[in-house]
């Protein structure tokens, strides 16, 4: 059964880039089958940091279902006890995060560019869903949301850069050498 993974824009946005090899899309979806992942985004992630219709492959991973966007959102805003816990990490991993508190806006609906608000609600996101993954190439994110997420919730997260991903999958054999530098973007 495949591991749930949450995926940042950030690596979304690199293996976009990949949109001009050949077989992109199989690779991206090989890559993930021998990772065993699920890939969801956090709801909010898509509608306010994926640049819609900017990059086929992108779009093409979510049409065809290799990337989902959770319902998740759905579910908790019409949940008031879920609703109230998804208020308290957000605002707490966000402290951790950033060094200050939550703006005083409705967490739910609007949204701050460059405030980190993405890997906040997705790190959230893999708290109350019990996910132990997050997909990200932010180096502030590889090196904090682990043990922020530890001291909220005692719930420690992976977080998986694309080399580190590669590194898994190469140990599995399913992708050969060339494959993984075109993943790592280094051919």
């Amino acid at each position: 059964m495949p591991k749930m993974a949450v995926i940042d824009t950030d690596f979304l946005n690199h293996l976009g880039e990949l949109n001009n090899h050949d077989n992109a899309f199989d690779l991206i979806v090989r890559f993930f089958n021998a990772l065993n992942y699920k890939v969801f985004m956090h709801p909010l992630v898509y509608k306010h940091e994926k640049k819609p219709g900017k990059n086929p492959l992108v779009e093409r991973l979510f049409d065809e279902g290799i990337i989902t966007v959770s319902d998740f959102l759905d579910v908790v805003v019409n949940n008031p006890v879920e609703k109230k816990q998804y208020e308290f990490v957000v605002r707490q991993v966000y402290s951790y995060f950033s060094g200050s508190d939550f703006p005083e806006i409705d967490l739910f609906t609007q949204w701050k560019k460059n405030a980190d608000f993405g890997e906040v609600h997705s790190a959230a996101m893999c708290i109350l869903l019990d996910c132990d993954y997050l997909l990200s190439d932010d180096n502030k994110v590889i090196r904090h949301i682990g043990g922020i997420t530890k001291r909220v919730a005692q719930k420690f997260i992976n977080v998986y850069d694309r080399k580190h991903c590669c590194d898994i999958v190469k140990e599995t054999g399913l992708m050969n050498r060339m494959e993984l530098r075109i993943l790592r973007h280094k051919a």
